[in-house]
Order: structure tokens, then sequence, then C-alpha cells
């Protein structure tokens, strides 16, 4: 069988095409000119989409846009050609990560970041990275100020098996957002849990000090001063404590009923 000319002339037009595109391309990567290079690959996936080269033109275009344009709106478009028209499980996943990281670390776009997180989670069978999406989804929400919908996720993920680090930064996490919440009894009981099973990692964090902070807040001022008391002798800055300690029996003192002592 023989191709009719025609066809054979636009088959080797388009690959010639697409060759002088990329090169053009490259040499705008060369010479710094990043936003030029970008309009080139974006010609090759416009002239080809359904060709394999116009994934690599996408990834190339998406990665320059991210790392040296600064562009992450053009950066999603091309990531979700990607995701779209990639037949390689793998490289949609990849672009589908970069498409949630750019909405949540460089766009602050929390709510966009929420769904892109959860398309990651139901594609992603690895358990640690899943993990991984639904704290940054737990995050998200607590910047949102949806602190119920936050603490609910992180609860889900503390029902999995989770190792030491990650056992400690979700229920410090959660503990922050109650204490945000102002749900100070559930906050105390997270930061005590800590206090008992992560000892040196809560003496890092000054968890003791966050929970007296909590106890005043609750106007349980003996508590307080029981909580620093314990502190006290491994504090960095006894001094601090002991004013700390005198401040809450002056409040203490001034309660109604009760003596102010001498």
């Amino acid at each position: 069988y023989h191709w009719p000319f025609w066809l054979l002339f636009l088959t080797h037009c388009s690959f010639y095409y697409q060759d002088i595109e990329v090169k053009r391309a490259q040499e705008a990567i060369r010479a710094g000119d990043y936003k030029k290079a970008v309009f080139h690959y974006k010609r090759v996936i416009k002239k080809s989409p359904e060709k394999p080269i116009a994934l690599t033109a996408a990834n190339e275009a998406a990665k320059i846009s991210i790392l040296n344009v600064k562009d992450f709106f053009s950066a999603i478009n091309l990531l979700e050609f990607i995701v779209l028209y990639s037949k390689n499980e793998m490289e949609r996943i990849n672009a589908q990560e970069k498409i949630a990281y750019i909405y949540f670390e460089r766009l602050n776009d929390y709510e966009n970041a929420i769904k892109e997180y959860s398309k990651l989670i139901a594609l992603t069978a690895q358990k640690a990275q899943r993990i991984g999406y639904q704290f940054n989804v737990a995050k998200s929400f607590y910047y949102l100020n949806k602190f119920t919908q936050s603490v609910f996720e992180l609860d889900s993920i503390l029902e999995e098996k989770l190792t030491e680090e990650q056992n400690f930064t979700i229920r410090l996490f959660k503990a922050n957002v109650l204490i945000t919440k102002k749900d100070f009894e559930k906050a105390i009981n997270e930061y005590e849990f800590l206090l008992e099973k992560f000892p040196e990692k809560a003496a890092q964090e000054k968890l003791a000090l966050i929970v007296a902070v909590a106890y005043e807040d609750m106007n349980e001022f003996e508590k307080a001063i029981e909580t620093l008391e314990k502190l006290k002798p491994k504090a960095e800055d006894p001094q601090f404590i002991d004013i700390k300690i005198k401040r809450l029996q002056e409040r203490i003192s001034n309660q109604p009923g009760k003596k102010r002592k001498s």
C-alpha cells in the first residue's frame, strides 16, 4: 500500500514543525528567555496534542513555568494537560501532585488545594504518601478556619498505623487546632499525651508551657501553677517560670472571695 504523497508531505511538515519549535524552545532556555521557551513548547502542544512530543513539551514547559517564570496558572494548565492525556500512571500522579502543591504552597488557594489533594488520595495506594496528602488537606481546612473539618481529617489519619514521628506531628497539629478552636480541655488532653509519650520532643516544643497557658485560659490557675512547677527544674529560664507562677498566684488572690497575699 502506498501512502498518498500529500499525506506523507503533511506528516513530514508536522514533524519538521515540531522539531523547529522544540529547538527554538531549547535555544530560548540557553539564552535565559524562559517565557519564550514556554511559548514555543506550547506551540508544539497546540499543533500535535495527541502526540507523545506534546507531553514532553508540556512537562518541560510546566517545569520552566514553576521554577523560572513563576507563572503558576500556566503551569497548572500544562499539568492538567498531562493528567488528561498521559497514558503513564506515574506521570499522571506526579502532575497531579504538582497541581496540588502549587495551590497549597505557591498560591495559598486552600479550597482548590483540598480538591486536588483529594484526587491524589483517591489515586495513591502508598500509605506514606496518602497520609502526607491528607495532612495537607487538614492544614488547608485549618487555614480556612474550618477547624472541625481539620480535626476530622486529623482523627482519620490517627486511625492509621503511624511512625513515631508521624504520630507526634499529627497529634501536635491537632492540639494546636483545638487550642485555636478554644476547645482547651481536648487540647490539653492531646498535649498531656504528648508530654507522657514523647517527653524529649515535647520538651523541644515547650509543650508544658503551652499547657500552662491553656489552663490559664480556662481559669484553672492552680493547674497552670502545678504544670509550671513541674516544668521549672528543666526550664532554660527558671526565673521566667517563677514570674509566671507569681503572676498566676496574684490572679488567684484577686479572685472574688480570695484574700490577697501580703
